[in-house]
């Protein structure tokens, strides 16, 4: 048991603290409890502090003790009662006359529903007791990732753009997935084709944050980032999913009027690509767009979708599902 610290005033931790808590009635002689503090927010991986205030009274010299419990742990009647159902715990601390003591110095390693505890006693009796019941959060954080264009050839040099924010020290790290395979929960669990940044830290406001990387082998994929605590961090508290990407040789289209077998229609060949791609036709000041599916890299387009009208230019335009233009003619109908 050590005796009260001096490095903490009743009169500064009054200006730095959040939270009051539940008082215990008091009398000129008695020992009590006037207030629990926590001192700061509590943040999870930060350290906050927690302060006891009170009196020992004339006739009593005890020992201060505080816990913190889980909220489905309620505070026990004493300190010794208590051991099972705390999850931090400060040593008793001798106290006498007016007291203001910083108990405790927690750093909590999840969020959720706390009560701190505290207790002024003896050997054989508990003069008072008081409980605060506090919130942990997760650091306030983001993430935005962007790239130059969303096409590339294998294992090219890209610049990755980083913005983000966080409200106290963490880490960022970004991961490439292929397309139909989602980001996991945490970085350590995530099915990643290439690892772009392993870690790299952010507090404050960050970027916007130049970062060359390489893209992987030909295909179409998407970028996942995190900020978490650290690398196995089991609760990010950013998880971003984006942008889109496409790796290898570029799509190209040929486009041209349908055979006599299809009047009217227009027929789209395409190398490069068998995903969907989107066609759009101006006609004057009208604009017509539809989106197709390739049949071996092939679609064919009633002209009415397109606005085909006899007589009149059509501008025709084909770009992948990534927005990439792939092809343009203008055809006129006779």
């Amino acid at each position: 048991m050590r005796r009260p610290s001096q490095a903490f005033a009743a009169t500064t931790l009054a200006t730095t603290t959040l939270a009051l808590l539940a008082m215990t009635p008091a009398s000129a002689n008695a020992a009590t409890i006037t207030a629990v503090r926590v001192v700061g927010e509590p943040i999870v991986g930060t350290k906050v502090g927690f302060g006891v205030f009170g009196t020992t009274g004339q006739d009593h010299d005890p020992a201060l003790r505080i816990d913190i419990n889980a909220a489905g742990s309620p505070c026990a009647a004493t300190a010794e009662l208590n051991v099972d159902r705390r999850v931090e715990e400060a040593d008793g601390t001798l106290v006498e006359g007016n007291f203001g003591e910083v108990m405790l110095a927690w750093t909590p390693s999840n969020t959720g529903q706390f009560v701190a505890c505290a207790w002024l006693y003896d050997v054989d009796k508990t003069y008072a007791s008081a409980q605060m019941p506090f919130a942990v959060r997760d650091a306030r954080t983001e993430l935005r990732l962007s790239l130059p264009h969303r096409h590339f050839d294998e294992d090219e040099a890209v610049a990755l753009t980083v913005e983000g924010y966080a409200e106290v020290p963490r880490w960022y790290s970004v991961e490439v997935n292929r397309i139909g395979v989602p980001c996991g929960p945490t970085k350590l669990t995530n099915d990643d084709v290439r690892d772009w940044v392993s870690s790299a830290s952010i507090v404050g406001t960050l970027g916007p944050t130049l970062t060359n990387v390489t893209t992987p082998f030909s295909g179409r994929f998407h970028v996942c980032g995190y900020v978490a605590r650290d690398d196995v961090d089991s609760t990010p508290s950013t998880v971003v999913d984006g942008p889109t990407f496409t790796v290898g040789p570029r799509a190209v289209c040929r486009i041209r009027r349908a055979p006599k077998r299809a009047p009217g229609a227009v027929k789209i060949d395409c190398s490069g690509t068998t995903d969907p791609i989107t066609v759009t036709a101006r006609r004057g000041s009208r604009t017509f767009s539809t989106t197709v599916d390739l049949y071996m890299g092939t679609a064919t387009i009633p002209g009415r979708d397109l606005g085909l009208r006899r007589h009149r230019r059509v501008n025709v335009t084909v770009r992948t599902i990534d927005g990439v233009l792939a092809g343009a003619r203008a055809l006129r109908v006779r």
